[in-house]
Order: structure tokens, then C-alpha cells, then sequence
């Protein structure tokens, strides 16, 4: 049985201990002394730990802010008061694909996950994200909402219209709620502009430049609206080239798999827009 020993600090313990359990109490009084003895004063640490806090305090002053440009249909919905907390310094303006400029060609389509699911009957989705596609090298679809089948599509629908937009070479994000997207937004701007130092960035966070190649042949004809990385890949394979699809005509077009009427409308009028047209190509 161990005995509790109460000790007052001006007293020595051994005097004012039980003859019975002296040897206990000088044992417990010296390992005490050699505790307090051995401990960093209350202080010091207080005093690095305030170190730390101005450090690091500092240090995020230093940085530059991260500047992204807002499209004028988001200016009600919160997201910028927080991107303006985070202390990203931002524009609003019209932007002509996306909803988000955050640097390094990359703009960001951000929508509800209702949103979504109406663009999609309606329709608007895909012309959307043509435009996205062929406004900047690195576009990405933020959804936003906790529940993804909150809305009139099917489960199986809603998921095969998010494999289809990655299939595309949209990266899809999700988020819970307007703050969780204003985190995304904000951490995607600082990977863009290169606001950390190269070598503290992860091995994962260092973007790939595009070579011309296969893939960016590719990517050239998926940027119109309708054609799939699969569809560009199988107009490749029948024409060799992206010059090769271009001259071809409608009909030619229409022997390729995959190519129907509506695909091969899609090409002909993105191949013969003029610059400043309104007139843009909705294929579905």
C-alpha cells in the first residue's frame, strides 16, 4: 500500500512527516527537488513559445498575396469576403469561361450541386465546360454540397456526368459548403502562382508542362464542345493529324465511330468560327 503525503512548501517534509513513513517521504521530497531542478522555467518556454507565433506570423507577411480574379455572377455568393480573409487579394471582373482565375491558365467552374444537376437537364453543362476547356490549359469543376444526389438526376446519372466531365480532362474537386471552396480556391491559387518556395512543395504538387504530342493533339479536339478525349483520339486515328481533321469535310467526319450528326455540326462550326462570334457550337 502506497501512503499519499501531503507536503507544505515552507516545511521541511522529513520533520513534518509520520516517524512510520520518513524514509518514504525523504525519498518522494528529493525526487521532487531534482523534478523542479531539471525543469525549463515556466518563462522560457512561454517566451518560445511567443517566439514561434511571431516567426511564423512574420514569415506569412512576407509572402505576397495570392491574386485571383472573380467572375461578376459570383460576386453575392460569400466566397470572396473569405478568399479576402485568407488574405488573397482580389478582382472582380467579367470573366469569359469559369467562374475563378487563380494563375497559370487555370480557371475554376464552380457549382451547387442543384446547380449541377439543373445545367445538366437544361442542357448548359457541356457548352460550359467547352468553353471552360478552351479558355485556359488546366480547367477544374469545384463542386460544392454535401450531398451529391441532392437534386433531380439519377445517382447512377449525376456519377457518369462526373466521370464524363474528368473523361474530358476537367479535374473535378468537391466541397461541403462556400468556406470549404473558398480553401480550395485559395490553395489552388498559391500552387499556381508559386508562392512557396520550389523546394518545400511536394513531389504531387509540381505541375507537369504539356509537350506537343498525342495528347495534345488530343486535347485541342476535345476543347470542342461535344467531343470526348476518345472521340478526338478515334478522329486521330482515321485522319492522323489535327490538321488532316480540320480538312476533312462533314461527311468524311461522319465515318469516324463515335462521330454522329450532332459531333460532326460541333466541328464544322468550331473549325469555321470567326473571332468575336456569338454564334458558338452547342453540341451535347
Amino acid at each position: 500500500m502506497h501512503a499519499l503525503v501531503l507536503v507544505h512548501p515552507d516545511r521541511d517534509p522529513v520533520e513534518e512527516a509520520d516517524p512510520r513513513h520518513a524514509e518514504t517521504v525523504r525519498t518522494a521530497a528529493d525526487d521532487a527537488r531534482q523534478a523542479r531542478t531539471n525543469a525549463p522555467p515556466s518563462g522560457l518556454l512561454a517566451a518560445v513559445a511567443k517566439a514561434v507565433v511571431e516567426n511564423t506570423a512574420m514569415a506569412r507577411s512576407k509572402a505576397p498575396p495570392v491574386k485571383i480574379i472573380i467572375d461578376v455572377h459570383e460576386r453575392q455568393s460569400g466566397i470572396a469576403d473569405t478568399l479576402a480573409e485568407l488574405g488573397a487579394e482580389i478582382e472582380i471582373a467579367q470573366l469569359r469561361a469559369g467562374d475563378y482565375a487563380v494563375g497559370a491558365d487555370t480557371l475554376v467552374e464552380r457549382k451547387r450541386v442543384l446547380d449541377l444537376h439543373t445545367a445538366v437537364l437544361k442542357g448548359r453543362l457541356w457548352p460550359q465546360l467547352g468553353k471552360l476547356r478552351a479558355a485556359c490549359s488546366f480547367p477544374y469543376l469545384l463542386i460544392e454540397g454535401s450531398d451529391i444526389d441532392r437534386g433531380p438526376l439519377h445517382h447512377n446519372a449525376v456519377r457518369g456526368v462526373c466521370l464524363a466531365v474528368i473523361d474530358q480532362g476537367i479535374a473535378l474537386l468537391r466541397s461541403g459548403y462556400q468556406r470549404d471552396s473558398a480553401l480550395w480556391i485559395h490553395r489552388l491559387a498559391v500552387r499556381c502562382q508559386q508562392l512557396e518556395p520550389a523546394a518545400e512543395r511536394p513531389a504531387y504538387a509540381q505541375r507537369p508542362r504539356p509537350k506537343p504530342g498525342d495528347e495534345t493533339a488530343e486535347a485541342l479536339l476535345a476543347s470542342v464542345p461535344g467531343i470526348s478525349t476518345s472521340s478526338a483520339r478515334a478522329l486521330l486515328e482515321r485522319f492522323g493529324s489535327v490538321a488532316a481533321v480540320v480538312a476533312a469535310d462533314y461527311a468524311d467526319r461522319l465515318t469516324v465511330p463515335g462521330i454522329g450528326p450532332e459531333r460532326a455540326r460541333a466541328l464544322e462550326e468550331t473549325f469555321n468560327l470567326r473571332r468575336g462570334s456569338k454564334d458558338a457550337p452547342d453540341a451535347r
